[in-house]
């Protein structure tokens, strides 16, 4: 009988050894194969390098003999025979198989053999207290960086180029008509609104509540800037339906650029005032930088690496491993191991991104989690996130 067992201690066959009769074509077999207790060795052995050698052994009728246990064997000669484990390239297409059967299906996070993938049909799998500056889409389900945006007057710091009518920053305290600043009798008087280092914001329309004496407010110039001395301008007009009192939304003509600095320069006639009560700046803010990190996911075994792998969409220009980060954890989060992410694959939803982390220098634990960053004010959505380990 035949006994399937141990690698066979020998190597190639060579050059002496015993006689073999050889097979040139076709062999067709109707019978059995056989051997007496002489015969141990059946060799199907190709051309050199390619799958060498197959090898069928006896090891005795019972499997008592010397070579017991060895009757059949793949004998692996060349690096071509087996591969062994899949390559990031693989595995990143097997995640890519899951992310579709995932979002076909409207999946939420589901668990795999040593692993899992989120596709964020909901935030089930999402650590709501380790979250920071996300929006999420239930619609599309994605996760994409906040931004700041409808900044209102109580935002930032006023200067005004006189202050010998009014406190500038009243026009900044939500008090309405009951304070502001006016510009007494000068004409190109200005106040500036300085939202804070960090903030930004691309002003589609600014708001005004103001009053004019007799109409006499010739044009109002805007402008801005991100280092408080070169202004450009984002709206000049000398329309009269935009000058005159009251409550006005006035429409940007310049609105591709984020800016710190806001300033309005009012002009008018001589001997009239302009008074300005409150200030609102409407449009799309900076994205500020986001935080996504995943709720705990119990391995069997203490994993010594993993594997994660992303449907990452850039809107803006965004560096891997710069602008945006993946982390991976095996403690719960008290430590995290940075990724190393390489793009995989561009895809008409986003790109496929990889990486491979040890995790060996971490505590020991079975408590896994991933963390993914964006920097330096990137727009890019996220759509899943596979999590292996072993």
């Amino acid at each position: 009988m035949a006994y399937i067992g141990r690698t066979p201690t020998f190597g190639k066959f060579a050059a002496g050894a015993a006689a073999r009769n050889l097979v040139d074509g076709d062999l067709k077999v109707t019978g059995d194969i056989s051997s007496n207790d002489t015969l141990f060795k059946m060799v199907m052995d190709t051309a050199a390098n390619e799958f060498d050698n197959i090898l069928i052994e006896d090891g005795g009728t019972d499997g008592s003999g010397a070579n017991a246990g060895d009757d059949i064997c793949l004998e692996k000669e060349t690096s071509n025979i087996v591969t062994v484990g899949a390559n990031s390239q693989e595995k990143s297409n097997i995640m890519l198989n899951s992310f579709r059967i995932s979002i076909n299906g409207s999946l939420v996070k589901f668990d795999m053999i040593d692993g899992v993938v989120d596709q964020f049909e909901d935030e089930s799998a999402t650590a709501d207290a380790n979250l920071a500056n996300e929006v999420y889409d239930a619609t599309g389900d994605f996760y994409q960086p906040d931004d700041l945006s409808d900044i209102s007057t109580s935002v930032g710091t006023w200067t005004a180029t006189n202050t010998n009518a009014g406190d500038p920053n009243g026009i900044g305290d939500g008090g309405g008509t009951a304070t502001n600043w006016r510009s007494e009798n000068v004409s190109g008087a200005s106040v500036t609104l300085d939202l804070g280092s960090g903030n930004t914001v691309v002003a589609n329309k600014i708001n005004l509540l103001q009053s004019n004496d007799a109409g006499q407010t010739t044009r109002f110039l805007f402008t801005a800037s991100n280092n408080n001395s070169s202004y450009a301008t984002i709206h000049d007009t000398s329309q009269s339906a935009e000058v005159t009192s009251g409550n006005f939304t006035h429409t940007m003509t310049t609105t591709d650029t984020a800016y710190r600095y806001f300033r309005l320069t009012a002009y008018k006639n001589s001997n009239y005032r302009f008074g300005l009560y409150q200030m609102t700046l409407f449009g799309a803010g900076a994205k500020k930088d986001m935080i996504i990190q995943s709720d705990s996911f119990t391995a069997l075994t203490v994993p010594t690496e993993s594997f994660i792998t992303i449907l990452h969409e850039p809107i803006d220009t965004v560096t891997l491993n710069s602008d945006f980060t993946a982390e991976v954890s095996r403690d719960g989060g008290t430590n995290f191991t940075a990724v190393t992410l390489t793009k995989e694959v561009d895809l008409a939803s986003g790109d496929i991104v990889s990486g491979l982390v040890d995790l060996t220098s971490q505590p020991s634990g079975t408590s896994m989690q991933y963390r993914l960053k964006t920097f330096n004010a990137r727009d890019q959505k996220i759509h899943a996130v596979a999590l292996e380990w072993k």
